[in-house]
């Protein structure tokens, strides 16, 4: 087996956790907004206690933060260590996420003469980059 086929298998392998793991947090994500509604209708249209009403109440305070992670989670930015992984294997196995890309583009620079640059400053040949 040659480094291409282990670094495709290991791309393979991280994918299919991705999904499973993606699976998984949206599962838990709905369960966690079903239960707060059905919160949210025994309290406001189920004839309850009142003993049993003060727990709902307390139930419910507490699932206001549970609700808020789950937000939180789907809409802050975070460091995924999947993502991380991902771009551990592409510099592996030489795509390098941006790392072919001239320096005007964010890359890593022409170190070896193998990476195009987009203009050449002592020929004045090439393309340059105009930012407006």
């Amino acid at each position: 087996m040659d480094n291409t086929d282990l670094v495709t298998r290991k791309l393979e392998q991280l994918e299919r956790r991705k999904k499973r793991n993606w699976l998984a947090r949206y599962s838990i994500t709905l369960v966690i907004v079903a239960t707060f509604l059905l919160l949210i209708c025994l309290l406001f249209f189920e004839v309850v206690p009142a003993d049993a009403r003060d727990l709902l109440n307390i139930l419910l305070g507490a699932y206001v933060a549970v609700l808020a992670k789950a937000t939180d989670y789907w809409f802050k930015e975070k460091e995924d260590p999947e993502i991380a992984e991902t771009q551990e294997l592409d510099k592996q196995n030489g795509n390098g996420n941006g790392n072919n890309l001239p320096p005007q583009l964010g890359g890593d620079g022409d170190i070896d003469g193998s990476i195009p640059v987009l203009h050449n400053s002592s020929t004045g040949e090439g393309w340059e980059i105009v930012h407006k």
